[in-house]
């Protein structure tokens, strides 16, 4: 019992939530059970080695670069404030400070979807994620009017528990009941610690990262080590940190075809007038130039999988597919874009039910 409340004590002083963010306004609906719109970056990229973009965006990075060269022999000047540690520089950058919970689901109908209910369902498998970071929010590097994401900037420390074959109605946000439950033997999980962008001398105190099996004691020692980063990163000078891209939040659009079903890969085209090649298996109806599908209605000539976003800023990798569209089927082109090396996505509505 004394175990217990100390653990949710320390729950409790880490600040978890399992309220989505508050810029879920830029929340697109689409057509699946995907309800949460924050993407993690599995590995976050260090923003000085991948921003580029806004002006807004560029006037960040110089501040970052400035306050890189922080030192007792070398004050620095950023936003009208000297600093000459380069720990506290980044950390006047980063305003925000928040912790978050994210629950994914890893298996069922609904696999790989972040939810907002943080209760499970029978012998089904999710991964809970508790982020705490120091951050700032910034608009997206492709200059996009018409579709621009918020990207999350800072450091900070994450929680990720694994569990598996769980009962149902076992509240997922409850580690220290996950914890119980596990040395009861009603399911099995790990837990894994990491900091991000975090480094120093509390690297001899605290591990870049470490992967437990799922218990009350691991999760103390996860718990315990996020509140160590916390403090500090206040009070340690030789703490230092380098802001990296934790993720990012999905643009609102007002209007929307009410069949909207997702993003479309079109295809890679050297220029925006290039004809549509028969490789894409992608017919237009009207117009043949890329530049000029939207507003128009294709038709694929074979089975294509609909995802739930176009791939982004910075590592433009692939969303999970939402829906897969038959051969034959005709789709309305909303809107369509070019994402990195002249890649073409569209998002797309039915213009019949293509059997979905």
């Amino acid at each position: 019992m004394k175990i217990e409340l100390k653990l949710l004590c320390l729950l409790g002083l880490a600040g978890c939530t399992t309220t989505p963010l508050e810029v879920n306004q830029y929340e697109r609906p689409i057509t699946s059970h995907e309800t949460s719109i924050y993407f993690t970056n599995e590995t976050p990229m260090p923003a000085h080695t991948a921003w580029q973009g806004s002006q807004g965006a560029k006037n960040l990075l110089n501040n970052f670069s400035s306050c890189e060269t922080a030192s007792d022999s070398n004050e620095v000047t950023v936003n009208q404030k000297k600093f000459k540690s380069s720990t506290k520089c980044h950390l006047d950058l980063l305003s925000n400070s928040d912790s978050e919970t994210f629950i994914r689901s890893l298996s069922g109908s609904t696999k790989g979807q972040l939810l907002t209910s943080s209760l499970s369902a029978e012998g089904q498998s999710y991964e809970v994620t508790m982020l705490w970071s120091k951050h700032t929010w910034m608009g997206s590097p492709d200059e996009d009017e018409l579709d621009s994401a918020k990207y999350q900037i800072g450091v900070g420390a994450k929680i990720i528990a694994k569990i598996y074959n769980i009962k149902a109605g076992v509240d997922l946000a409850d580690l220290a009941g996950l914890a119980a439950s596990a040395e009861m033997s009603n399911l099995t999980g790990s837990i894994t610690f990491k900091r991000i962008g975090i480094n120093g001398k509390l690297s001899e105190i605290i591990l870049p990262g470490f992967t437990d099996t799922l218990d009350t004691d691991a999760v103390i020692n996860a718990v315990q080590s996020m509140q160590k980063i916390q403090l500090l990163l206040h009070s340690d000078k030789d703490v230092t940190i380098k802001p990296s891209v934790l993720g990012y939040v999905l643009p609102k659009q007002e209007e929307i075809e009410s069949e909207a079903l997702g993003w479309l890969y079109i295809g890679h085209y050297p220029i925006d007038t290039s004809l549509l090649v028969p490789q894409f298996k992608i017919k237009s109806l009207t117009n043949s130039k890329v530049k000029e599908l939207q507003g128009t209605t294709i038709k694929v000539d074979t089975e294509k999988n609909i995802r739930a976003d176009k791939p982004r800023f910075p590592y433009y990798s692939v969303s999970q597919a939402v829906a897969k569209v038959p051969a034959d089927c005709k789709l309305l082109i909303n809107q369509i874009d070019s994402v990195g090396n002249n890649k073409y996505w569209a998002f797309v509505s039915a213009v019949d039910d293509c059997d979905l």
